[in-house]
């Protein structure tokens, strides 16, 4: 997988792994509602784009970073995109994408 530079504020920690039948994407992006989070898909290039606000009435200093981003991930072609999943907990978001059938292992039985 292959992900373009942000020239966004912020950049959330990430970590793509892959198993047998999924590639999988996590993102720690933690004080946002699931509903200001943005995925799609289009032409294999997977884009994941929030906004972090931040409250700076009364503020008189911060180490909080707050702001847009947005991740761009461009998926092997064996992939199943009609099949992907998104769930946001604990301020992770966690995107599976299964890997077509042709595409996954198997174990081949000796005759």
């Amino acid at each position: 997988m292959n992900n373009k530079e942000s020239n966004l504020i912020f950049i959330p920690p990430t970590e793509i792994s892959e198993n047998g039948d999924n590639y999988t994407i996590t993102m720690e992006i933690p004080g946002l509602d699931k509903a200001d989070i943005k995925i799609w898909l289009e032409n294999n290039e997977l884009t994941v784009i929030a906004e972090k606000k931040l409250d700076s009435e009364g503020r008189l200093y911060a180490e909080r970073i707050g702001g847009s981003f947005a991740r761009w991930f461009v998926l092997p072609e064996n992939v199943e995109a009609a099949k992907m999943e998104a769930e946001y907990v604990d301020g992770v978001i966690k995107i599976v994408i299964p890997k077509s059938e042709k595409s996954r292992a198997r174990t081949i039985t000796i005759k």
